[in-house]
């Protein structure tokens, strides 16, 4: 973007010449970067005869909804904020743009969705409770705490550099079984019948997840349950500081 000096500049070369590319060579020399183009040039000289100035005026306009319309709106939407749009357009007389225009712009507010991500079935309850009262027990031994090993997947990074070689996943399976045998494995997310076949042979009675009747856990995890994995209800609010 040119500078004020810059404008006047180019004004004042044109309205010797009058030729755009002489003003742009002139430029080009002068300040030695790209000049403005041929529309802003003429624009900033017509704009410097209509008003004798290269400065953009300040608008005395009036505005398009009133303060007593945009507290009718305040009001409105404090006593109700889950209205929509058009119901508040119907109920205040105006033009459903106008409501959502003073909504965001004037007083600021923004709209948000709850949305039920984990919505529990019938079936879920009774094996949340089990679950629960497992762990409680099982607690009461002073190396419980010590052995569990909760799993998730994640994507971060605290610096970037660029490179030519693919990302590439790190296991943390060969770590665990490297220093030590004595843990409780929980496997995050729904697993095929290939990884419960793989952990009932490496890991028989001593891994948590989704599993059947005939798997060899150390118990069930209960379906659609983030809130009972440390993982999610405690380590990512400290990993993922804004």
């Amino acid at each position: 973007m040119a500078s004020p000096v810059q404008k006047a500049f180019c004004v004042l070369e044109f309205n010797k010449c009058y030729s755009v590319i002489t003003v742009q060579r002139r430029f080009r020399h002068r300040y030695n970067q790209e000049p403005p183009n041929a529309n802003n040039i003429h624009r900033r000289h017509r704009m410097f005869e209509e008003t004798g100035c290269l400065c953009k005026g300040k608008t005395s306009r009036r505005p398009r909804v009133s303060a007593e319309n945009v507290e009718r709106i305040r009001r409105t939407y404090e006593r109700s904020p889950r209205k929509s749009t058009y119901e508040g357009s119907r109920q205040l007389q105006m033009p459903q743009k106008t409501v959502c225009r003073v909504l965001r712009k004037r007083l600021k507010m923004k709209p948000y969705v709850i949305q039920l991500v984990q919505q529990l079935k019938k079936e879920d309850y009774g094996k949340r409770m089990n679950y629960a009262v497992l762990m409680q027990e099982s607690m009461e031994a002073e190396t419980m705490a010590d052995r569990l090993i909760f799993s998730d997947e994640s994507t971060f990074h605290n610096s970037r550099i660029w490179g030519t070689e693919k990302p590439s996943t790190v296991w943390l399976m060969p770590q665990l079984d490297s220093d030590s045998t004595d843990y409780i494995f929980q496997q995050d997310e729904p697993q095929s019948t290939e990884v419960r076949t793989f952990l009932n042979q490496h890991l028989p009675k001593r891994w948590i997840g989704r599993s059947g009747d005939t798997d060899n856990v150390f118990c069930s995890w209960p379906p659609r349950s983030p809130d009972l994995t440390p993982c999610d209800f405690y380590v990512k609010d400290r990993v993922y500081v804004p």
